[in-house]
């Protein structure tokens, strides 16, 4: 069996460098900033791998997060990221939806939605779940932002289950782990799916399967210049009106549409293709009908020029997936930043 854990601390970082090294560890995932600037930041991360998960405890300061739409495209991040709070609490935003921790909480966010988030000082255990561990079993969901409050039945099981794994994780053989992992992630998506407190959950119609279809026409026709509210109505055979409502939160059917069109687009810039493809051609690839249009739309969308989008895929590529990350950053700042592994081949 092989296991390595990933171990990172600023508690040994030089005071000037901290802010710096703390941010740089935490980008994947958001933008981080202290809460109160003469603080600073600081905190520690650990990082096993167990049945396809990535799990371990976080300590932090005062800090407010930032996953923007310019990160998760870049990023490329398409897990969910679970946190047992153990202490402290988070405050912040989910893609439109209000979203509020607690000591003892447990709560999801998925790595391919943005959300704006503050935490005041304390510990997670925190968890990324692969997509197709959790897809499925949450009955339709969306799990983004979702949150298990203390003190329910499955929660206390669940908050057992993961404190359990990090105690135990060294001593389980690779059979254990992914019978281990697979019952706690059937758990959990069935737990958020019956008994989040958020109100779009509970009335059990968002997302719909409708919502899915829509999405699946949006995705296969991305570069027709014609795709709109009028020609998905058609296609699925419903009212303007309805497709409204159903992307309402994300500011209506056409932002809807020009969004998807603008991360496709930003993956194709970032990406490693074999042929490198002008930002004209990716405009018109995306159905956009001039590059000037395109790239003011994309500036809007992620802060950025297409051009310093695919200078920042280039330098993404550096460093492929989460565990390539904490080994890099494990590597530069040192101290007790280290990788540790245990067991044999």
């Amino acid at each position: 069996m092989s296991f390595q854990r990933i171990e990172l601390t600023t508690d040994l970082i030089d005071c000037g460098q901290r802010d710096e090294a703390w941010r740089d560890i935490t980008r994947p995932f958001f933008e981080t900033r202290a809460i109160r600037s003469e603080e600073g930041l600081s905190g520690s991360l650990a990082s096993a791998v167990f049945g396809g998960m990535l799990v371990g405890p976080t300590s932090f300061n005062g800090q407010c997060y930032d996953r923007s739409a310019r990160i998760v495209t870049v990023s490329g991040l398409d897990q969910y990221m679970v946190q047992l709070f153990l202490q402290g609490a988070l405050q912040g935003d989910c893609a439109g939806e209000p979203v509020q921790v607690q000591a003892g909480d447990i709560v999801v966010f998925d790595l391919a939605c943005s959300f704006s988030t503050r935490v005041r000082p304390g510990r997670t255990i925190t968890l990324i779940v692969p997509r197709d561990m959790m897809e499925g079993i949450g009955q339709g969901r969306v799990l983004h932002g979702a949150v298990l409050r203390a003190g329910q039945p499955v929660t206390r099981i669940l908050t057992d289950i993961i404190l359990s794994i990090e105690e135990t994780q060294t001593r389980m053989d690779p059979t254990e782990t992914e019978v281990v992992a697979e019952g706690f992630t059937t758990l959990l998506a069935n737990g958020l799916a019956r008994l989040t407190d958020r109100r779009h959950f509970a009335d059990g119609l968002h997302p719909s399967l409708l919502r899915r279809r829509a999405l699946a026409v949006i995705e296969q026709h991305l570069s027709d210049p014609d795709l709109g509210p009028e020609t998905l109505a058609r296609h699925l055979n419903v009212s303007r009106a309805h497709l409204y409502r159903m992307f309402a939160a994300e500011g209506g059917v056409g932002r809807a549409i020009a969004n998807r069109r603008l991360d496709s687009a930003c993956r194709v810039l970032t990406g490693s293709g074999q042929r490198r493809h002008s930002v004209t051609e990716v405009a018109y690839m995306f159905g956009f009908s001039s590059s000037a249009r395109f790239l003011r739309a994309f500036k809007a969308r992620f802060g950025m020029t297409p051009s310093e989008a695919r200078s920042l895929g280039a330098l993404a590529r550096q460093d492929a997936g989460l565990q390539a990350m904490f080994h890099r950053a494990a590597h530069r700042y040192g101290g007790r930043a280290s990788l540790t592994r245990t067991g044999g081949e």
